[in-house]
Formats: structure tokens, C-alpha cells, sequence
């Protein structure tokens, strides 16, 4: 979706047409994934280390949180780029990832020496976080149009944090190995993300006829 989105942009802003819809259409559907494996990864994330690796790796959950969270963040972070190198500003991308790429070396090995593996991830997160901000901040100053948080991501927040609850409660209903626990709990999830997402959004229920609409 970046990718096409940089010569959509590139296009629409050299004829002089608005990119609104553009990069709202992008960013609307962009995290769709990121966002349910995010809170999924909350509630299953310790079990889901133990099943692949053993229990040696039972406390390595919180990394697989934070770097689910660093998706969620990077998939809004990759189309805002997109925009920003179709408005022709490549120059700032590189300013921008300079100080990224600084601020995320600097704070890592603080970090690490501090925290270990998870300050490195949480270094990794804030320079993200940097990042969106000064994307935002840039393309605030440019199109002062845009909307950078559609309503369908705010609905995307809503199923996920929902769809948390709903498998935290499954799961303390049932007392199963974590071999058991682990599709159990992907399985809800993702079934209750679906049902929640495409009940309360027009615009997921829109997006999914398209889809199929397309395979025929």
C-alpha cells in the first residue's frame, strides 16, 4: 500500500488534486492486522513463547508485545513516508531517519545496559514514536487536511481492545497446556476480532464486500 500510495501522491499532488482521500484510504485499512495481533499478542504473548521455544523463554513475552506495537506504529509511520517522498521532500525523510536512526542507537545502548533485551525494544518503539511524530508534524505544515487518524483505525483500536477482553475471559474459563491454550486463544481472537470489526464499521463491511466482489 506505501509503495502505490508514493506514485498515487506523486501524481495527484503534481496535477494539483487533493491526496485526502488518498492517504485516508491508506491509512484507514493499513493496520488492520498489526492492530488485532497487538492486543492479541497482550494476552497470549508469555504461552505463545513457551509453546514455540519452551519455558526458557517464558519471560520473553513482553519483547513480542513491544514489538507488536512497533508494527502497529510503523504501519501508520510507512504510508505517511510514502506521502512525504510523493510531495517530492525526500530530503526530509532523510533528516527525519537520520534522527531516528541516532535517537534509536543512543537510547538502545542506554537501554540495553539498563534493561536488557527489552530496553532495546523500547528504544526501537520511542524512535518509531519519533518518527510519527515528526511525519505528522511535517505533513501538518503541509496539507493541513489531512487526517491522520481515520475513524476506521479508531475502530480497529475498539475491536482489538474488546476482542482482548473477550479472550482474556475465554481463557479463564478453561485450565489447558498452553500447546492447547495458544490456537484456542488465536482461534477467538481472531473470530470475535472479525464479528466486532465488521459489526460496528460501515466501512470494514464496505471494504470486505469490495474484496469479494473482486475474487469473482
Amino acid at each position: 500500500a506505501a509503495s502505490s500510495l508514493f506514485a498515487r501522491i506523486s501524481h495527484t499532488a503534481t496535477s494539483g488534486e487533493s491526496i485526502t482521500e488518498d492517504v485516508t484510504s491508506v491509512l484507514s485499512f493499513s493496520s488492520l492486522l498489526a492492530m488485532p495481533i497487538f492486543f492479541g499478542a497482550i494476552v497470549i504473548a508469555d504461552d505463545l513463547m513457551i509453546t514455540l521455544y519452551g519455558t526458557d523463554y517464558s519471560e520473553a513475552g513482553i519483547l513480542l508485545i513491544g514489538i507488536a506495537l512497533y508494527r502497529v506504529i510503523r504501519s501508520q509511520t510507512s504510508p505517511l513516508k510514502s506521502v512525504v517522498k510523493g510531495l517530492d521532500r525526500p530530503d526530509f525523510t532523510l533528516y527525519l531517519s537520520t534522527i531516528v536512526l541516532v535517537v534509536n542507537v543512543i537510547l538502545g545502548i542506554v537501554l540495553l545496559l539498563e534493561f536488557g533485551a527489552i530496553g532495546v525494544v523500547g528504544a526501537t518503539v520511542f524512535a518509531e514514536v519519533v518518527r510519527y511524530v515528526g511525519l505528522v508534524w511535517f505533513l501538518r505544515r503541509e496539507r493541513p487536511d489531512l487526517r491522520f487518524v481515520p475513524r476506521p483505525v479508531l475502530e480497529q483500536v475498539a475491536a482489538g481492545a474488546i476482542m482482548c477482553l473477550v479472550v482474556t475471559a475465554a481463557l479463564s474459563l478453561v485450565d489447558l497446556s498452553p500447546l492447547v491454550e495458544v490456537p484456542l486463544a488465536l482461534a477467538v481472537g481472531a473470530g470475535s476480532y472479525a464479528v466486532i470489526l465488521l459489526g460496528v464499521s460501515k466501512y470494514h463491511r464496505s471494504l470486505v464486500r469490495r474484496l469479494l466482489s473482486g475474487l469473482h
